[in-house]
């Protein structure tokens, strides 16, 4: 049980820290599988029973994002797409089969044939099929990246969702038992008032702060409303579907800025792995258009007979091609072209790679800053504000504080455990964001990133 002063959220310290928090990054920085459908999320508990967020739980949530999220599906079908495109690149095209007839004296086309049967045939160019297979694979890549890194972006979304939903019922947890505490005070100081040893202005002051307590209590629980709307829409369920209440796990340890993270970024992070793919994508277009400035060549074969008699005449074997020379120049422009799309995702890329080095660097900062606040939170702050109240209060009883003295320590204890709660939240949340640029299923928790070899390198383009 994780102490909160009077009031306790269950927290699985019984886990060991090292293997939890493994989970927990496994399930926040995972992969996807893109062929099949993950299974329907288990009926939920029933509303007042408590659940944890823990990494079997969420896993069972965010498995159902493939078959309940349409933009996954718009996605998927993307893909699918892409994947048809490939496997139809042609090597050999269509024969091309020609019929004519010839109008002239009776003599001549009895002597040369008036009715014309030939056929076409189309020679690949080397290289050039396989130039556009490879364009197609290339396109099928970038897809595939793209649905990757929309599931675990979404996935990602939910997270922090959740986390956010837990944060609000929480609130609203702490207002309840607040204004349950403020009730028990007005009836007290209410039975002294009676019997003169409350002044009436202690009272009116309590009084007030019951009702502007009970407004804020009402406003928190609309929020849990607006974040169970949020959770919903992310798992394509009705918005107005309730949640129960969420534990929050325990408090994640210190994750280093270090330059095997960067590394491990790099490689897998989703969007820095599409816009790799998009590259190569531009790449293989731009020697697509290269070759399509070479001529094309074509075989055929022709016979000739006489519709008099039906009898053979004569046949003619034929080679032709194209002159693209004579668009020499708007050949030019294809290549320059895409020349100038490769030049334009390689500089998108490197653009965000550096954007995801200066990200890394802003989330292992706000980690740290997170988990110092937590810890001065839970270690210090908290309990000296809980003794700070047992001991107003008590000097109040006695007459020796203003009754104000008791409401001002009885805020700071709220506080305190709110903000405490705040900062595991944002932990985790920030967690999510950070696994969502490791980008890889499987992958060893951040904190315990120490390999025996050299960590693996990005994808070669």
């Amino acid at each position: 049980m994780y102490p909160f002063g009077g009031v306790g959220i269950c927290f699985p310290w019984f886990v060991p820290m090292k293997l939890n928090l493994f989970s927990w990054l496994v399930l926040l920085g995972g992969g996807i599988t893109l062929a099949g459908t993950g299974p329907e999320p288990g009926p939920d508990p029933a509303a007042g029973e408590s659940q944890e967020l823990s990494p079997a739980y969420l896993n069972q949530l965010a498995d159902s994002l493939r078959t309940n999220l349409p933009a996954l599906r718009a996605a998927e079908a993307r893909l699918e797409a892409a994947r048809a495109g490939t496997a139809a690149v042609r090597v050999w095209e269509e024969p091309r089969l020609r019929l004519g007839v010839m109008a002239s004296e009776t003599s001549m086309r009895a002597e040369d044939g008036d009715v014309l049967l030939g056929i076409e045939q189309p020679i690949p160019l080397p290289g050039r099929p396989a130039a556009v297979r490879r364009l197609a694979a290339r396109e099928s890549d970038v897809a595939a990246a793209a649905f990757e890194a929309l599931f675990q972006v979404r996935r990602r979304d939910l997270v922090q969702a959740l986390f956010e939903l837990a944060l609000r019922q929480r609130e609203v947890e702490v207002g309840e038992e607040d204004l349950a505490w403020l009730a028990g005070m007005v009836q007290s100081v209410t039975a002294r008032y009676r019997v003169g040893d409350a002044p009436h202005a202690y009272l009116l002051r309590l009084e007030n702060e019951h009702d502007r307590r009970a407004a804020a209590l009402t406003s928190a629980q609309a929020r849990v409303t607006e974040a169970e709307a949020a959770v919903n829409r992310l798992l394509g369920r009705p918005v107005e579907q309730r949640w129960p209440r969420l534990v929050l796990p325990p408090l994640a340890p210190e994750v280093a800025y270090r330059e095997r993270l960067i590394t491990r970024v790099l490689a897998y992070e989703p969007n820095l792995r599409r816009l790799q793919a998009e590259v190569r994508a531009a790449a293989a277009a731009e020697d697509v258009a290269r070759r399509r400035r070479w001529p094309e060549l074509a075989v055929g074969a022709e016979t000739r007979h006489y519709s008099g008699d039906g009898e053979f005449r004569q046949a003619m074997f034929t080679v032709s091609l194209n002159l693209p020379w004579l668009n020499a120049g708007r050949y030019r422009q294809d290549v320059r072209r895409e020349t100038a799309r490769r030049t334009a995702a390689e500089a998108e890329q490197a653009d965000y790679d550096l954007a995801v080095r200066e990200e890394v660097r802003r989330l292992t900062a706000g980690l740290e800053a997170q988990r110092r606040t937590a810890l001065a939170l839970r270690d210090h702050i908290l309990p000296r504000a809980e003794l700070a109240l047992d001991s107003t209060r008590a000097a109040w009883e006695t007459g020796r504080v203003q009754f104000q003295d008791v409401i001002e320590a009885r805020r700071a204890v709220l506080e305190a455990r709110l903000d405490l709660t705040r900062a595991v939240a944002a932990q985790y949340q920030l967690l999510a964001d950070l696994a969502l640029c490791c980008g890889l299923g499987n992958f060893e928790a951040l904190w315990l990133l120490d390999w025996e070899t050299s960590p693996p390198a990005p994808p070669t383009p």
